[in-house]
C-alpha cells in the first residue's frame, strides 16, 4: 500500500485493524491449517513457534522466505541457525532470562543472517505460552525486518493498486429474466453465465432464478424490495454457481413495466465481489495486524513531515515520551530548537532528502528526566505518487545496553584471554580437523613445544601412535555432543612419554566456528605412582595367596567377606564354601566358638589364642589365632581382622616333648644341659637330689660348681677336647656337693646337634657311684685282709662289673638314641621303657 494516497485518518485506520488482528492471534500457536492460516503464512512478518530447547515447532511461508529458506528448511532447525554469530551469545542469554522468569512478553533487537549470507536487522517480540503446569510450552515469536520497511511499503502500494484495478475492470453480468417469483432467465451476457459457471446460455435459460439462490431469504428479500421500490441498487446476495459454489453477488435490478404498470420482465446488472470481498478481508486483516505491529512496539515509532519535522504518527511508546508543546522530531527527541545538525549526529531526513534511500544512525537521544540514552535510529522515506518524499518512518531502538554490553563483553574478552593465557592447566583450541588453532602456556610447557611450533600443525603431532586411530574416532563423539574424559598417552618434543588427563567439548568461536576445547592436566607423575601401587597391589596379592596361614576378614555378626586361599590346603574347605558363611560353622566346637567371643567381650584384640578349626574330611586343625576389632570413625565395630596358625605338628612335638620331659624329669639319673660354653640351661631333679643344689641355683652356673679339686685336670681337659670335637665322653669324676661332701660320678657327656649337624648344646647324663666305689674300695681292702679269698673277689668284682655295665650301658645307649632328631614317637617310648627297665635292674643288683 502507498502510504501517499491515504489520509491521516485512513492511514490511522490500516495500523489500528493491523493491531486488531495480532491481538486476535497473539497467543495462539500459528497454524496452516487454523482460523488465521492466510495471515499466518502471507503476514508480511516473520512469525516463529519455538520450543524452549531453541528448535522451531512452526514458521510462516514469508518469514521462511524472507530468510531464504523453505519452511521446511527451518522446522525442526535450532532457531539460532538463522541468528548473527556476534549477537547469538546475548540472543540466547535474553531468550533463557525470559524463560526462566517466565517474562510473558518480551523484545529483543538483533541482527539476523540469511541462507545467502546477507544480513538483516529485526525487532523481535516474544510471547511465551505456558503448559497447565504453569512450564513453559513455547515461545511465540514475531520478528520485523527493520532493514527492509520500504518493500513493506511497496507490497502494501502493489496490493491496494491490484484491488482498486480489479474494482475498475470488474466483468458485469448483464441478465432479464420473468417476473414471477421463481422466475426464469429470458437473456443473459457472456459474462453472467461465466459468472455462474454455465457452459452457454441454453442451460442457463432452464433454471429456475429461485435456485441460484444460496439463502431463500435472500431472493425474499430480493422480491420484497423490487415490489416495493420497483428496483434493487447493489443489493449484496449469495448465489449458487453449478456447480454449487457460492459467490458473493451485487445486484441492481429494475422492474420493466408494460403499458398498463404491470411488471413483465427484470432487467438487471450483476457484479461477481467475491474477489473484492475476499479482498477486503484479507486488507482489513493487514492493516489491523501493521496497527497492532505499530502498537505492539516498546520501541518509539514516527511518522514524520519532512518539511517542518512536524510528527504526524506516533505509537504508544512515542507518545508516553512526548513532552508537551513538543510535536517535532528535534524537540522531542534532543530537546533543540532547530534540526540536528551535529558532526557526529547526521538527521535522517537530511540524508534521506539527498540520497532517497533508507538511512540508520546512531543518536544519543535525552529522556524526560534529561538522562541520555543511546538509540539505534532508522528512517524510510515514504513518497507520494509523483516519487516527492512527502514523510519519513522513523523507528527508534534503545541500544544503551546494548553499547554497555558490547563494552562489557569487550572487557570480559580481555579476561577470558588473560585467563586462558595465566591458567595453570594446559588448554588447545583445536578444529574439527584436528589442526591446533591456538594453545595456552602451560600446554606448552607440559608438552616443550612454544605456541608458534604447534599452531597449525595436526595433534597428532603430540598423540602416542598407539592412539592415532582414536583420534578421528574422539573428534566424531564431540561432533555429537559428547563431553569426553579420558587419560591419553602422549609424547614431548623430546620424545618423551606423558600421560595426560584430557576434557574435551565441542564449542563455537566469536566467528560462529566450530571448535573443539581441550584441558589437559598431566598426570605422568600420577600415572607412574598408579603403576607402582599397581605393581605393589600384585605384589601384595601374590604374597596373600601364598601366605601360609588363614587370612580373614569378617562382619562383626560372624560373617565371612573375605578369606585367603591358604583355607583350602589347611582345612580342605574352599573359598567359596567360607565366603558369606558364619564363622561359627567352622570351628571345632561350640567350646571353641564361644570362647572367641568370650575373649573379644575382654579385649579389642586376640593374640596367640589357641582353638581348633574343623577340617573338611573330619578331626581338627590345632590353630593359633589372632585378630582384632576394626572400628568406624564413630568407634562402631564393623569388622574383624585376623590370621588363623596351623600349630597342629607344633602341638604335637610340644606332646612329645612333655612325655620325653616326664621321663627325663623322673629319671633315676642325673640329666645336665649346658649351652657350648657350658652354662648350665637345664638340670632334672636327681641332679639337685644327689648335689643338694636346687634347680634355681644351678641354672646359669658353671658345672665347675661341682669341682672338688680331687680329679686330675687331665680328665677336664679330655673332656672339653671329646665333646666340643663332636664326640661322646665316658669317664668318672669326683664332685663336690654343696654341703662340701664328695660323691662320685659316672658321667656319660655327648654334644647336641641341630639339623645342619651343628653342635648347639652339650647333654650330661651321670649316676652316683659313690657307694659303688666305697664298695669297690671295701672289697679291695677284703683282698688285702684275705688273700685265701683272691679268686673268689675277683670273681665277685668281674661278675659285678658284667651285672652294672649290663644295663649301665642299656641305659647311656638308648639315652643317646632318645636325643636323634628322626626318632619317632613310638621308637621313644621304646627305648624310655627299656632305659626304666635297665635302671631297675641296676637297682636290683645294687639292692642284691
Amino acid at each position: 500500500m502507498d502510504f501517499t494516497d491515504l489520509s491521516k485518518k485512513e492511514l490511522i485506520a490500516h495500523i489500528k485493524e493491523l493491531q486488531l488482528q495480532l491481538e486476535a492471534t497473539n497467543g495462539n500457536k500459528p497454524s496452516p491449517a487454523g482460523k488465521h492460516s492466510d495471515f499466518f503464512n502471507n503476514a508480511p512478518d516473520m512469525f516463529f513457534s519455538v520450543h524452549p530447547n531453541g528448535k522451531i515447532l512452526a514458521v510462516n511461508e514469508f518469514g521462511a522466505k524472507n530468510l531464504g529458506y523453505s519452511t521446511a528448511d527451518l522446522i525442526g532447525q535450532e532457531v539460532w541457525k538463522v541468528v548473527h554469530k556476534d549477537d547469538l551469545a546475548q540472543i540466547k542469554n535474553n531468550i533463557n532470562e525470559i524463560i526462566k522468569k517466565k517474562i510473558t512478553k518480551g523484545e529483543l533487537d538483533f541482527r539476523k543472517i540469511k541462507k545467502d549470507g546477507s544480513v538483516i536487522f529485526v525487532h523481535e517480540h516474544t510471547q511465551l505460552i505456558f503448559n497447565r503446569d504453569k512450564s513453559v510450552k513455547e515461545i511465540l515469536i514475531i520478528c520485523r525486518d527493520i532493514t527492509t520497511r520500504k518493500e513493506i511499503e511497496n507490497i502494501l502500494k502493489a496490493e491496494e493498486e491490484k484491488y482498486r484495478t480489479l474494482t475498475n475492470n470488474l466483468n458485469v453480468g448483464l441478465y432479464r429474466s420473468s417476473a414471477e417469483r421463481d422466475g426464469h432467465f429470458i437473456e443473459a451476457n457472456p459474462t453472467f453465465i461465466k459468472m455462474l459457471g454455465y457452459k452457454n446460455k441454453a442451460d442457463l435459460l432452464k433454471v429456475n432464478i429461485a435456485d441460484i439462490y444460496s439463502d431463500p431469504k435472500g431472493r425474499k428479500r430480493f422480491i420484497g424490495t423490487i415490489k416495493e421500490k420497483g428496483f434493487v441498487k447493489n443489493m449484496e446476495l449469495s448465489m449458487l454457481k453449478k456447480d454449487k459454489t457460492r459467490i458473493t453477488c451485487k445486484i441492481s435490478t429494475v422492474l420493466i413495466k408494460d403499458k398498463k404498470g404491470k411488471g413483465i420482465y427484470y432487467d438487471g446488472i450483476v457484479e461477481d465481489i467475491s474477489t473484492l470481498k475476499s479482498a477486503e478481508k484479507n486488507l482489513e486483516k493487514q492493516n489491523k495486524f501493521l496497527n497492532s505491529v505499530i502498537e505492539s512496539l516498546t520501541h518509539p515509532f514516527y511518522v514524520i513531515n519532512v518539511d517542518d519535522y512536524s510528527i504526524e504518527i506516533a505509537n504508544s511508546a512515542a507518545g508516553k515520551l512526548m513532552k508537551d508543546g513538543k510535536a517535532t522530531c528535534y524537540a522531542l527527541t534532543h530537546d533543540n530548537k532547530a534540526p540536528c545538525n551535529e558532526p557526529n549526529e547526521v538527521c535522517p531526513i537530511v540524508e534521506i532528502k539527498k540520497t532517497g534511500k533508507p538511512f540508520s544512525v546512531e543518536h544519543i537521544h535525552y529522556e524526560k528526566s534529561g538522562n541520555k540514552r543511546s538509540y539505534e535510529v532508522n528512517a524510510y522515506p515514504i513518497f507520494d505518487s509523483n516519487r516527492k518524499l512527502k514523510q519519513i518512518i522513523e523507528y527508534t531502538l534503545d541500544i544503551t545496553e546494548r553499547k554497555n554490553s558490547e563494552k562489557a563483553l569487550k572487557q570480559r574478552e580481555e579476561q577470558y584471554r588473560a585467563l586462558f593465557q595465566m591458567a595453570p592447566v594446559g588448554i588447545v583450541i583445536e578444529g574439527l580437523d584436528g589442526i591446533i588453532i591456538d594453545v595456552n602456556p602451560a600446554y606448552c610447557k607440559t608438552v616443550g613445544f612454544n605456541s608458534n611450533e604447534l599452531i597449525g600443525k595436526h595433534i597428532s603431532l603430540l598423540t602416542h601412535p598407539e592412539n592415532i586411530k582414536k583420534v578421528n574416532k574422539n573428534i566424531a563423539d564431540i561432533l555429537k555432543g559428547k563431553v569426553l574424559k579420558h587419560v591419553e598417552k602422549s609424547i614431548n618434543k623430546d620424545g618423551g612419554i606423558l600421560y595426560t588427563e584430557l576434557h574435551e567439548k565441542k564449542i563455537k568461536l566469536a566467528d560462529d566456528q566450530p571448535a573443539i576445547m581441550c584441558f589437559a592436566r598431566d598426570i605422568t607423575k600420577q600415572k607412574e605412582e598408579q603403576e607402582k601401587l599397581i605393581e605393589q597391589e600384585k605384589k601384595f596379592r601374590d604374597i596373600f595367596n601364598a601366605f601360609p596361614d588363614i587370612y580373614f576378614k569378617s562382619n562383626v555378626d560372624g560373617t565371612v567377606k573375605e578369606i585367603s586361599p591358604s583355607v583350602e590346603k589347611i582345612t580342605g574347605f574352599s573359598i567359596n564354601e567360607v565366603i558369606g558363611k558364619q564363622s561359627s560353622k567352622f570351628y571345632y566346637s561350640e567350646n571353641d566358638w564361644g570362647n572367641i567371643q568370650n575373649a573379644f567381650k575382654e579385649a579389642r584384640e586376640i593374640k596367640d589364642f589357641n582353638t581348633r578349626l574343623k577340617k573338611k574330611t573330619g578331626g581338627f586343625v590345632h590353630c593359633s589365632f589372632s585378630a582384632r576389632i576394626i572400628f568406624d570413625k564413630y568407634n562402631n565395630p564393623i569388622e574383624i581382622e585376623g590370621v588363623f596358625r596351623d600349630i597342629t605338628e607344633r602341638e604335637m612335638a610340644e606332646l612329645e616333648i612333655r612325655k620325653l620331659s616326664m621321663v627325663v624329669e623322673q629319671s633315676p639319673v642325673i640329666v645336665v644341659i649346658t649351652d657350648l660354653d657350658g652354662t648350665i640351661e637345664y638340670v632334672n631333679p636327681k641332679f639337685s637330689e644327689v648335689t643338694g643344689y636346687s634347680y634355681e641355683e644351678a641354672i646359669g652356673k658353671n658345672p665347675r660348681i661341682l669341682k672338688s679339686g680331687k680329679t686330675l685336670p687331665e680328665t677336664f681337659v679330655s673332656l672339653w677336647d671329646t665333646i666340643t670335637s663332636g664326640k661322646e665322653w665316658y669317664g668318672e669324676l669326683l664332685n663336690k656337693k654343696k654341703n662340701g661332701d664328695l660323691f662320685w660320678e659316672s658321667a656319660y657327656i655327648f654334644p647336641l646337634k641341630n639339623e645342619s649337624g651343628k653342635v648347639t648344646r652339650f647333654i650330661a647324663q651321670k649316676e652316683d657311684i659313690t657307694e659303688r666305689k666305697k664298695l669297690e674300695h671295701d672289697l679291695i681292702d677284703a683282698r688285702d685282709k684275705a688273700e685265701e679269698s683272691d679268686k673268689l673277689k675277683s670273681a665277685f668284682l668281674a661278675n659285678m662289673s658284667h651285672e652294672i655295665r649290663t644295663p649301665m650301658n642299656a641305659i647311656l645307649g638308648f639315652s643317646q638314641l632318645l636325643s636323634e632328631p628322626d626318632t619317632t614317637s613310638l621308637e621313644q617310648n621304646h627305648y624310655i621303657q627299656l632305659i626304666q627297665n635297665s635302671g631297675n635292674d641296676l637297682l636290683a643288683l645294687i639292692d642284691d
